[in-house]
């Protein structure tokens, strides 16, 4: 694993023992133990619109926090998708209650997006 090459601590869904559970309970386990969730699945947009949709609704008060998710490009290698995400956290952005998803913009050009 790339990341754990970084330095990176890395938590699969299969350590973790969270092979069959759903997204929503993946960002759930992440916000709780403050990790950032870096995934491909495009599911995540819809689950990062409800964490600031609902709270709000339910009138919770105050909203609850997720460390932040980063959504990768579907064609990266292990070690590019790695080299991205160290850019992505190395970058200064505010991660917290965050969703960064990775553009493509033609001709292997792109960029990290925020939603």
């Amino acid at each position: 694993m790339y990341l754990l090459q970084l330095g990176y601590a890395v938590f699969t869904a299969a350590a973790l023992g969270m092979r069959k559970a759903e997204d929503a309970e993946h960002l759930l386990r992440a916000a709780q133990d403050g990790r950032v969730v870096i995934t491909k699945d495009k599911d995540y947009l819809v689950l990062q619109a409800a964490w600031h949709v609902w709270p709000p609704a339910w009138q919770v008060s105050p909203p609850p926090d997720h460390a932040g998710i980063l959504l990768l490009y579907p064609h990266w290698s292990s070690r590019q998708a790695a080299q991205e995400v160290h850019r992505a956290l190395h970058a200064g952005w505010p991660l917290p209650n965050r969703l960064y998803r990775w553009e493509e913009h033609g001709a292997g050009r792109g960029r990290w997006e925020r939603y």
